[in-house]
């Protein structure tokens, strides 16, 4: 967590800007697959059956 940290305020001071939160489901809608890979790996865990296919 400290490195995250201090990643952001490298990045802050290089480029002279604020810090802007990018919200909670960035990374969500940054790489959708993975999303729902993740979501069906709970499902399974949870003793269901799951096949994925993109939305046509």
């Amino acid at each position: 967590m400290d490195t995250l940290i201090l990643t952001i305020v490298y990045h802050m001071l290089r480029d002279d800007t604020c810090y802007r939160d990018l919200g909670p489901e960035y990374f969500d809608r940054r790489n959708p697959a993975n999303l729902a890979a993740k979501l069906a790996h709970r499902i399974r865990n949870l003793g269901y059956h799951v096949e994925i296919s993109a939305a046509t």
